[in-house]
C-alpha cells in the first residue's frame, strides 16, 4: 500500500516537473521576446548594448548631482539593544531608502563640503575620509576597510533601486557623494 502510494506520488510529481519546465520554456520565450522589443525601441543591437546605455543614463544623472542628502537617524540610529540599526535617507530625486549605521555614517563624510570645481561638493582622500569617520563614530577605520563599506554603500543603494553611481571615485583615490553645492545636507 504504501508502495504504490510512493509510485503514485513520485509519478504526479514527475507531471508537474514536466509542466513547470514547458511553462519555464514559454516564460523564457516571452522574456526573449520583450528584450527584443525593448532593444529594437532603444535602437540598440542587443541585450549587452542595451544595458550599457541605461548604465550610460546613471552616470549622466549621477554627474548632475542630487539637491538634498536627508539622514534621518531619530531611534534607528541610537545604538541600544533591540532596535534596528538602520538609518532613512532621501537622496533628492531618488526618493527614499534605508542603510546600515555605518553605511549611513559614510554616506554623511562623503557629503562633507571640500574644495570642487564642477559644482558637487569635492573629492575626499582616504585618510581624510578616515579621520572624518573616526570624528563622527570614534572607530578608527583602515582603509581596506573604508574601501570596503564604500563598496557596501555602492552595492546597498544598487540593490534598493538607487543611482549608485552617486559614490563617485576620482584618481588619487579620491572619494565623493555626488551632492550639489548649496544643496541641503541634514541629519536629524
Amino acid at each position: 500500500m504504501a508502495v504504490a502510494h510512493t509510485v503514485r506520488l513520485v509519478t504526479e510529481l514527475g507531471h508537474l516537473a514536466e509542466t513547470m519546465c514547458g511553462k519555464l520554456d514559454e516564460l523564457a520565450g516571452i522574456l526573449r521576446q520583450i528584450v527584443h522589443t525593448k532593444c529594437k525601441a532603444a535602437g540598440t543591437s542587443g541585450p549587452r548594448d542595451l544595458f550599457n546605455i541605461l548604465y550610460q543614463d546613471l552616470r549622466t544623472k549621477a554627474d548632475s548631482g542630487v539637491d538634498s542628502v536627508i539622514i534621518t537617524r531619530g531611534a534607528f540610529g541610537a545604538p541600544t539593544a533591540g532596535r534596528s540599526r538602520s538609518v532613512t535617507v532621501k537622496l533628492g530625486e531618488y526618493g527614499e531608502t534605508r542603510l546600515t549605521l555605518a553605511e549611513a555614517n559614510l554616506l554623511e563624510v562623503l557629503c562633507v563640503d571640500a574644495p570642487s570645481d564642477d559644482g558637487l561638493v569635492g573629492y575626499k582622500d582616504i585618510n581624510e575620509l578616515r579621520r572624518l569617520l573616526c570624528e563622527r563614530c570614534g572607530r578608527n577605520l583602515q582603509a581596506a576597510s573604508l574601501r570596503n563599506l564604500i563598496c557596501r554603500l555602492r552595492t546597498t543603494l544598487e540593490t534598493r533601486k538607487q543611482n549608485w553611481y552617486l559614490v563617485q571615485t576620482s584618481a588619487g583615490p579620491k572619494y565623493r557623494f555626488a551632492l550639489r553645492r548649496g544643496g541641503l545636507f541634514r541629519v536629524t
